[in-house]
């Protein structure tokens, strides 16, 4: 009996095999997600035993505009938690704010004087991108724990200096990129070490979106343009590259273990004439070690197939999406039945393909190769979100100072892709990405 099957389910929510829970790759939040789908009335119990002995913790958070507030109203719902402090410049934001965090929460116009607070253990980011790392590495020199939201920093070397810091004060850092808190996508990459589809080699991903992107300005107040809708302006924005598509490249890398050696591209501002500066539309292909390709595109003129990550191999198609019943797997006709195919309920018709539903969730069966392996990831029963599960985790860092599971290291490297990307489709030229981009 291998190491998956020694681990029970029961043993797991009740927290006696969270170390082999961490071996496996999983983090906590993401074990007891999937383990209570499976034995939900156990996770009931041991979650209120878990809120009754909840150590509290005390948060801040700064910048609380749509992001920002979507945050907060996850972290609230956390047993123990507290939100102490806010920081933000925008008035609107800041009472929305006050309404997530309760009357009791201190607002500051300067994140600095929030710093200050001996009594915050942890303070969240979710700023425009430009301002991410100096905040950041500001709140770590203060020695609270952050979480950063994506992308983590605007250059590589304000990503660099957020790993040395975090390295140099021992201040967690962990980045926002919530599908590697996923229970489908851990599923999902589970089935991919275990070889089902063979060799990857291809991923296709989009984010496809049919809207301008642009916030409405209150009055059109020319002083607010820039504040509301930084997204649109070079200055403070990365584009949709950074906004959308690092959390794709991050599954990328992920799931294949490495990171580009070059890459190419082509955007435009071609269809929204509203003095934006960023690209509404990006094409590119990063090429990875081996001759693996990832082609990636983002466009806000339609939304058709909307947003997934699709990963090609020599004996079958794995498509993960965030979205509900949208992650299936598809055998290629020149390669063996995937040998847990029999077991699965959940078979779809996709024109002339017959794909299986993947179920994170699912009651874990034997396979051929003597290995538990979920058998439907679209209705997997699991209640939380991703972005939930991710800023549980976080929560559980700072109690434990348990290194998080998306850490700088991992936010720099899609931070490096990203400026590449851009880099390639300004200039219309294969950029290079090289081993050394990487390291800190």
């Amino acid at each position: 009996m291998n190491d998956e099957q020694n681990v029970s389910r029961r043993d797991l929510l009740r927290g006696g095999g969270m170390a082999a829970a961490l071996s496996l790759t999983l983090p906590p939040s993401v074990a007891r997600a999937m383990l209570a789908a499976q034995d939900p009335k156990a996770a009931a119990e041991e979650a209120a035993k878990a809120a009754r002995n909840a150590t509290p913790v005390r948060l801040a958070w700064i910048g609380s505009g749509v992001q920002g507030q979507n945050d907060m109203k996850q972290l609230v719902k956390l047993p123990g938690v507290e939100i102490v402090a806010i920081a933000d410049i925008y008035e609107p934001h800041i009472e929305a704010a006050r309404k997530i965090a309760g009357p009791n929460c201190e607002v500051f116009r300067d994140y600095r004087k929030l710093l200050e607070r001996k009594d915050i253990q942890a303070v969240g980011i979710a700023t425009p991108l430009y301002l991410h790392a100096p905040i950041a590495i500001d709140a770590m020199n203060a020695r609270k724990a952050v979480y950063c939201e994506k992308m983590m920093a605007y250059t590589v070397d304000q990503a660099k200096d957020m790993v040395r810091t975090a390295e140099r004060t021992g201040a967690l850092l962990q980045v926002g990129h919530q599908r590697r808190y996923s229970p489908d996508y851990h599923h999902a990459l589970d089935l991919v070490k275990k070889g089902y589809f063979g060799e990857l080699t291809h991923v296709r991903a989009q984010w496809n979106r049919n809207g301008s992107w642009r916030r409405a300005v209150p009055g059109n107040d020319p002083k607010l343009e820039r504040l509301l809708n930084w997204r649109l302006y070079r200055s403070y924005s990365r584009g949709l590259m950074a906004e959308l598509g690092s959390h794709q490249i991050d599954v990328t890398n992920w799931f294949t273990g490495l990171h580009p050696t070059a890459v190419v591209g082509i955007g435009g501002i071609d269809h929204y004439k509203d003095g934006r500066e960023v690209f509404d539309n990006v094409q590119v292909v990063f090429e990875y070690p081996g001759g693996l390709k990832l082609c990636y595109q983002s466009i806000q003129t339609n939304a058709y197939d909307d947003f997934s990550e699709q990963f090609m191999g020599t004996k079958g198609t794995l498509i993960v999406s965030e979205a509900s019943g949208r992650s299936m797997m598809f055998r290629e006709s020149s390669a063996e039945d995937f040998e847990f195919a029999k077991f699965s309920q959940n078979k779809q018709k996709v024109g002339r393909r017959t794909g299986i539903l993947l179920d994170a969730g699912a009651t874990t069966r034997q396979d051929k190769r003597e290995r538990t392996a979920g058998t439907a990831l679209a209705n997997s029963g699991v209640s939380k979100n991703n972005w939930a599960l991710a800023l549980e985790d976080w929560v559980d860092c700072v109690r434990t100072g348990r290194k998080p599971f998306c850490d700088g290291r991992i936010g720099l490297a899609d931070t490096v892709c990203v400026i590449a990307a851009n880099e390639a489709m300004e200039r219309g030229s294969r950029v290079r990405l090289t081993d050394e981009m990487f390291k800190v």
